[in-house]
């Protein structure tokens, strides 16, 4: 094993001691010569601590640190500056490394000098052991977008989706213009603005249609889908950061309609998800006020002519029903065509 360390990888871990051996298994089990997996025990209550201890004892290139509980952006962060990687992967406590993923992808880092690659990934949700759901991202061809390209190439970005576990992150680039996770952000969001984070500040990015992560969504312990302030502050945060985006590097221009279909799809549909009825349901004039407040951001006000009523309409009538509903402040008719269809 080589001394030299090209590639940490990041692990935050939290109650995770039914899965959290695998999970590093499959890290260190990867086919390069040249890595560290830092492992942050966030003050976890169980004995995933312990075990973390006890795998680092058994493998020298495991770094673990143990902190008091603060959250996942608190744990990567805490991993982040931990790092003496040049590049930068994560991998939660309860998904798997599929084969590949640091040598192939660092391989083409250091090829394109890369500030970021990304990936793909599948993903399998399962309730109580059984498999409900498989999917898998792509949707782009193995290529490198140069900053100047972003704007034109910004739909094939978004392809790649928002997990930072399908990332390869230089170091020099998230420490030179100051990116790290926002730890305000408790409950969903944070990969998203990291990523965003980097779209921001330029950079060369690889795009690679292989896919090398499973993340396995347990929907029984996930809290995915709740509304609170934090959400809907995060959500909003994101908007902000996308939207200066999107108008720094023309998108509009460029891929005519795009940023409709990416607010119906990444915003307007995620909070409306997250308002979804439940056993602790928020009380309509509440979700009205929530939507109307959301309506009024900047960003909603974009003009939507022909051309982007047709683009919109190829992705599908929902999606563009949504879009019209919404700009149309018609919030609660909207609420009860989404929720309608899933009563019995």
């Amino acid at each position: 094993m080589s001394d030299r360390v090209l590639v940490s990888v990041i692990m935050p871990v939290y109650n995770s001691e039914a899965y959290l051996e695998n999970a590093v298994e499959t890290v260190l089990r990867q086919d390069f010569d040249g890595f560290e997996l830092i492992v942050v025990d966030d003050g976890s209550p169980d004995e995933s601590g312990k075990i973390c201890d006890r795998i680092a004892q058994k493998d020298s290139r495991v770094v673990v640190i143990h902190k008091p509980n603060g959250g996942i952006c608190s744990a990567r962060n805490a991993g982040l500056d931990r790092a003496r990687g040049k590049y930068i992967a994560f991998c939660d406590n309860d998904d798997e490394y599929l084969p590949g993923l640091i040598s192939e992808n660092y391989a083409l880092a250091e090829r394109e000098n890369a500030d970021l690659v990304r990936f793909c990934r599948s993903k399998t949700e399962t309730y109580n052991g059984k498999v409900v759901t498989e999917t898998t991202t792509g949707g782009f061809s193995l290529q490198t977008i140069r900053s100047v390209e972003t704007g034109r190439k910004y739909g094939e970005i978004k392809r790649a989706r928002s997990g930072v576990w399908t990332g390869m992150y230089k170091k020099e680039f998230l420490d030179k213009h100051g990116i790290r996770f926002d730890e305000s952000m408790r409950f969903g969001y944070e990969d998203v603005m990291f990523n965003l984070s980097c779209y921001e500040a330029g950079g060369t990015i690889v795009l690679n249609p292989g896919v090398y992560y499973r993340w396995l969504q347990r929907l029984e312990h996930s809290t995915t889908g709740k509304y609170s302030e934090n959400v809907y502050d995060s959500i909003v945060k994101c908007l902000h950061k996308e939207e200066r985006i999107v108008r720094k590097n023309k998108v509009t221009k460029e891929l005519p309609g795009e940023w409709q279909l990416w607010l119906t799809k990444d915003y307007i549909a995620e909070l409306y998800d997250r308002l979804r009825p439940g056993i602790k349901s928020l009380d309509k004039k509440t979700i009205r006020t929530i939507l109307k407040s959301f309506r009024d951001e900047k960003a909603f006000s974009i003009r939507t002519g022909r051309r982007e009523q047709k683009y919109l309409r190829k992705q599908g009538f929902t999606t563009w029903l949504m879009w019209n509903l919404f700009q149309k402040r018609q919030f609660m008719l909207l609420y009860r065509l989404i929720y309608l269809k899933n009563r019995k």
